[in-house]
């Protein structure tokens, strides 16, 4: 059943004619292989044009026990390797472009799983002796001939937690990908250890399955016609301002600096849990407000325009299902927040609300249009306005426990940077955030040559303060009420007379 379905037939019978079961194509299960088209999120990433583009890595430090079994550990990510066919990727420069498949095989199998001993360094010397050994590792992977994962155990002595660490280049791997990697690689692990062969839950649909579905989907009507909504998200706004002028090419990841804040556990919890309740709102609708707000407080300016990373899993191809796919999904989408009238980050938050429900699809058709479609409008009626300047991705909650398992938890250790410090960046701000272990945390990540410390350390304060003044709004008796996007079927003219009615049965 679809969502035009839910709101088309509007009696429990009427829904029951036209319902159907519609599963998934049933996935399959052996070693996918053979040729993949780009999705959208690697041809920007391609586009970047990067100095260093094999080192665009994820990592994942953990701590494993003091009986940590190396043999057992490189089995388990062996399976891995099979299993989930984006590890596998490669990728080959034509004339034409970036191509990328999946060999039937890792061509790299030798180099993919290492041991690092330092048990033989006192305590006090591990954690820069891994973040040494780390970083040379960070730097060894290979688009092109593999390998695109690299496995590196560090022991650390008897009765010592073993440290597991894991690096992934992006091209294949994303967020969720990595909670279905640790939950599977520590389930495996078990198994080995007694002595069981390996088996874990069936394979979903296939990333190459995805890929090839996106490039039809990215020609049809339908999508056709989300064009106009981001056409109007192109346009150009005055750039922000700066404390410094310099060179493009002076935006590195070796120059970013970052600023970081954070609510306490009562606060996120409010967030999370009260926030909602007054207007229906999710936490990007709240998030996104009060950005909008510390922009303006910053800049003077009521319109912000950004790019929003999404999950980009969304439910737009027909009898695909993702949930245990392993790759690089995100979707990336401009959209401009505007408060023009708004007096308070209060008040923001159900206009900024209105503005994220007119997003098609979660974003996902802006990347589509954009990168697989040489006919939308997008690409043949507009002059591409600058990429946005600011990038926003709030990656959601986490806990200690980094598998389901509870056999790993996440390690403190530096691992080095996993962007090559060469690569430009192609955002001038960067608004990363999550709730890990009850606590919302945000970085702000910036560049010194154009912009100084107090200046983004300030911006990070703005955006704080109107989280805490959106909480309190929400909490208080007066906060609540109904938007046009609660009611989909009715139009905003007559939900603004309702909402009248209601107003005056209340006074009444």
């Amino acid at each position: 059943m679809t969502h035009k379905q839910l709101f088309q037939y509007q009696t429990v019978g009427e829904l029951a004619a036209v319902a159907t079961f519609a599963p998934a194509d049933e996935a399959d299960q052996g070693p996918v292989t053979g040729n993949v088209p780009l999705t959208p999120i690697q041809r920007w990433w391609f586009a970047q044009d990067l100095a260093v583009a094999h080192h665009y890595n994820q990592t994942m430090l953990l701590a494993g026990p003091p009986d940590f079994d190396e043999r057992l550990a490189e089995q388990a990510v062996a399976h891995l390797l099979v299993h989930h066919d984006a590890l596998r990727l490669r990728f080959t420069p034509t004339p034409d472009g970036w191509q990328q498949h999946i060999p039937a095989t890792d061509e790299a199998s030798a180099s993919y799983f290492a041991v690092v001993d330092l048990a033989d360094l006192p305590a006090d010397e591990h954690s820069a002796a891994i973040t040494a050994h780390a970083s040379e590792r960070q730097d060894g992977l290979d688009i092109e001939h593999g390998p695109l994962v690299q496995v590196v155990v560090f022991r650390l002595g008897a009765n010592r937690n073993y440290r597991v660490l894991f690096i992934i280049h992006h091209l294949a791997v994303d967020a969720i990908s990595w909670r279905v990697l640790l939950d599977d690689f520590a389930l495996v692990y078990q198994q080995l250890q007694r002595n069981a062969a390996p088996q874990l839950p069936a394979k979903t649909s296939s990333f190459k399955q995805w890929a090839e579905g996106l490039v039809a989907y990215a020609q049809s009507d339908p999508l056709a016609k989300e064009a106009p909504f981001w056409l109007a998200q192109e346009q150009s706004l005055p750039a922000l301002p700066v404390d410094h002028t310099a060179p493009a090419t002076a935006n590195t990841e070796g120059a970013a600096q970052s600023v970081a804040v954070m609510l306490d556990e009562t606060e996120t919890r409010d967030l999370l849990q009260e926030v909602p309740k007054p207007y229906h709102t999710q936490i990007n609708d709240a998030l996104l407000a009060a950005l909008a707000f510390a922009f303006r407080e910053w800049t003077g300016r009521s319109q912000l325009r950004i790019d929003v990373e999404g999950h980009g899993r969304e439910s737009i191809l027909d009898r695909v299902d993702l949930s245990r796919t392993v790759g690089w999904f995100t979707a990336i989408y401009p959209i401009i927040l505007d408060i023009t009238g708004v007096n308070d980050a209060g008040s923001a938050l159900p206009a900024i609300k209105e503005q994220l429900r007119q997003i098609p699809q979660h974003g996902v058709g802006y990347g589509l249009l954009r990168h697989l479609n040489s006919q939308s409008t997008l690409n043949t009626q507009a002059t591409p306005s600058p990429a946005p300047e600011v990038t926003f991705n709030y990656l959601g909650q986490f806990a200690a426990d980094t598998s389901a398992t509870g056999l790993f938890v996440s390690a403190r250790e530096s691992v080095g940077p996993e962007i090559s410090p060469a690569n430009r960046r192609a955002h001038l701000l960067e608004i990363l955030g999550s709730v890990t272990n009850g606590q919302l945390h945000f970085i702000f990540v910036y560049c010194p040559s154009f912009h100084d410390p107090a200046t983004i350390s300030t911006l990070a304060q703005h955006f704080t303060t109107a989280l805490r003044a959106i909480i309190a709004h929400c909490k208080s008796p007066e906060a609540g009420g109904v938007t046009p996007s609660d009611f989909p079927m009715i139009n905003a003219h007559a939900l603004g007379k309702y909402a009248a009615l209601l107003d005056e049965e209340d006074n009444a």
